[in-house]
C-alpha cells in the first residue's frame, strides 16, 4: 500500500505514464482510516485489558471478592463480547464463596456466577471446561438434571479428556448410581491425559461399591 502512494504512477519502456483516477486519494483514505481504527481499537480494548490484568492481581479474601467483581464488571462494560471477562467473572463468585455464608448469600452467589458462565458460553460455546463450571453452579443449586445436560455437553466437545469423565463420575457418584459412575471412571482412564487420582477414585468407588453389595466390573467373569 505504501509502496503505491509514494509511487506517482505506472509506466514501462516506449509508453507515457497512466494514472488510474482516484486511486491514490482513495488509498491514502483507507490507509488513514484502517490506522485511525486500529489506534481506537488499542486505546478502547486495551484498557479493558488493563482493567481484566488489575482484577487478575487482585485477592478475595478480605472483600470475599467483590472488588475484584467491581473490576470485572467495569472491563465487561468496554468489551461486552469478551468470553474470558465473564468466564473469570463466574469463577470469582464461585471462589469467593465460604463455609460460613449465610445461605442466602452463598445462593446469591452461585445465581451470579451461572449467569456469568452462561453468558460466556453464548459468547463462546466450544469450552468444555465453561459447561463444567455450569454444572457445578446448577448442582450446588439442586437442579441435577440440568447439571448431568450440562455435563454430558463437556463430553460432547472433548470425549477424548478426562476431566469432563471425571466430574461426570463425581456427578453419579453422588446422585447413588454407582455402576453409571464405574463406566464413567473407565472412560477417564482412557482419555489422553490420564491421572493417578483417577486410579485412586475409581478404587474407593468399587469399595462401596463392594460394601452396598453391588458387583463391579471387576467381578465380571472373563471370557475363556
Amino acid at each position: 500500500m505504501l509502496g503505491v502512494l509514494a509511487n506517482p504512477g505506472f509506466e514501462s519502456f516506449g509508453t507515457e505514464r497512466r494514472r488510474i483516477p482516484l486511486v491514490r486519494p482513495l488509498a491514502r483514505i483507507a490507509l488513514i482510516g484502517i490506522g485511525a481504527w486500529l489506534c481506537w481499537g488499542a486505546s478502547h480494548f486495551g484498557k479493558a485489558e488493563r482493567i481484566m490484568e488489575q482484577a487478575q492481581f487482585t485477592g478475595i479474601d478480605e472483600d470475599m471478592g467483590l472488588k475484584k467483581i467491581d473490576l470485572l464488571r467495569q472491563a465487561k462494560e468496554i468489551d461486552p463480547d469478551n468470553f474470558y471477562l465473564y468466564y473469570t467473572s463466574g469463577q470469582t463468585w464461585m471462589a469467593a464463596l465460604n463455609g460460613g455464608m449465610p445461605d442466602i448469600v452463598a445462593k446469591s452467589f452461585v445465581e451470579k456466577a451461572l449467569a456469568d458462565f452462561d453468558y460466556a458460553r453464548t459468547l463462546y460455546p466450544y469450552d468444555y471446561i465453561n459447561y463444567q463450571n455450569i454444572a457445578l453452579c446448577l448442582t450446588w443449586l439442586r437442579r441435577y438434571d440440568e447439571a448431568e445436560t450440562m455435563l454430558k455437553e463437556a463430553i460432547r466437545w472433548a470425549p477424548n479428556h478426562n476431566p469432563p469423565w471425571m466430574d461426570y463420575a463425581r456427578f453419579l457418584t453422588q446422585q447413588g448410581r454407582l455402576k453409571e459412575a464405574e463406566e464413567a471412571y473407565e472412560k477417564a482412564r482412557r482419555g489422553a491425559y490420564h491421572e493417578r487420582i483417577v486410579d485412586t477414585e475409581i478404587a474407593l468407588l468399587r469399595q462401596r461399591m463392594k460394601a452396598e453389595g453391588i458387583p463391579t466390573m471387576l467381578d465380571a467373569p472373563k471370557p475363556e
